[in-house]
């Protein structure tokens, strides 16, 4: 019996609910269906809402309730989403190895598998290693990154949301070869911005905005699949959101297109790290690796304070406060008295501060914790 194939469960109920089915009996002879009357296969499938995203299913036998034949939750991801149709949930099997699937529940297709032994494991957190090989120069193989968006913060006091974030630019340095990277994902900044999408949008021109803007990434990140970049950390303030989920189609769609391995943690909805390998051996191993963590579950502050705290005797690489930027990147009737290529310029000069900042503060707070502890923060993608 596979579960995933012959349950597809509602997410929620208000309270436990006990059901009791038959199973059709199939041989060479027949397929007749069992009837009620008929006690050789009977089973109890009993729901219990754990909160309202995410609910524990038991099968167990009838008569005896205890022998449990499948156990396992049904999470809802509610993380922000690019086409406003999806709904995934993540399916945890609860056996001795836990295998955890995140699944498109719309079209009914498993698009992640992850297994983990539970008896091996000792917890979430590993024992701090002290490399003996660590050497200072490790500790700036990094890369800051930085995606700008549009949306208008009128409409989403309306519309919650629903309201549309649009991608316009993205920005990385590399730290280690003192490095910046650009790309503008939107030309026309004057063209108005979608609003309201409905969940079940399937207009042409929304759906080609979105895929050109993944086009557009993917490209971007292309460049980094490079052995030379083995074993890079690439860090975005707040990535655990609007900006990881982005991040994630479109490097979910590079691997697909490249033959490349995607491998993400996602715990309580939030987006701990992405971690991609490529090199693939003639025997499907990987040899080398990128990865992303979010600064953020590292530095636990806004960049402003980090940049006020860390640099402070560094005013040329602290975040530039610029409130017309961010009422150009907030409201959209301030973008519509701007000249296009003037605003670009401004909000990449604003993008590019913001990641030579992140990576400056990174930097610093990397060599306090190797001379104090000797570790490579870059391991760990949470404080």
């Amino acid at each position: 019996m596979n579960p995933l194939k012959i349950f597809k469960l509602p997410l929620s109920f208000a309270g436990t609910n006990v059901f009791t089915i038959n199973f059709k009996k199939l041989n060479k002879n027949t397929s007749d269906e069992i009837k009620p009357n008929d006690s050789r296969i009977k089973y109890l499938i009993k729901y219990n809402n754990i909160s309202a995203i995410e609910t524990e299913v038991i099968i167990s036998l009838q008569e005896d309730p205890s022998i449990v034949i499948y156990k396992f939750k049904d999470k809802l991801i509610v993380l922000p989403k690019l086409e406003k149709h999806e709904i995934l949930y993540e399916r945890t099997i609860m056996s001795k190895t836990n295998e955890i699937y995140i699944v498109d529940f719309l079209n009914n297709h498993i698009l992640l598998v992850k297994k983990c032994n539970m008896n091996k494991s000792k917890g979430y957190m590993k024992p701090l290693i002290i490399d003996p090989n660590l050497k200072h120069e490790d500790l700036h193989k990094f890369i800051a990154f930085d995606l700008e968006s549009i949306t208008d913060l009128d409409s989403l006091k309306n519309e919650g949301d629903q309201v549309y974030f649009d991608p316009i630019m993205i920005l990385a340095y590399d730290f280690y070869n003192k490095q910046t990277y650009k790309k503008i994902l939107r030309k026309n900044m004057n063209e108005k911005i979608v609003e309201n999408i409905s969940a079940l949008s399937r207009n042409e021109k929304e759906l080609q905005s979105r895929s050109e803007r993944i086009s557009l990434l993917k490209d971007f990140f292309i460049k980094f699949l490079n052995v030379k970049y083995h074993k890079f950390t690439f860090y975005a303030h707040n990535l655990a959101n609007y900006d990881g989920i982005l991040l994630m189609r479109s490097l979910l769609s590079l691997c697909e297109d490249l033959g490349l391995k995607l491998e993400p943690i996602i715990r309580d909805n939030k987006l701990i790290s992405l971690k991609i390998k490529f090199g693939r051996t003639k025997d499907n191993r990987y040899r080398w690796y990128i990865i992303f963590h979010d600064s953020l579950l590292l530095l636990l502050s806004s960049l402003e304070k980090l940049s006020n705290t860390f640099l402070k005797d560094h005013p040329e690489l602290q975040k530039i406060q610029n409130k017309e930027i961010l009422d150009l990147l907030l409201y959209n009737k301030n973008r519509t008295k701007e000249d296009e290529h003037a605003m670009l310029s401004d909000i990449m000069t604003y993008s590019e501060r913001d990641s030579v900042c992140l990576a400056s503060i990174i930097a610093i707070f990397a060599d306090i914790i190797f001379d104090k502890y000797k570790l490579n923060i870059h391991k760990y993608p949470t404080v």
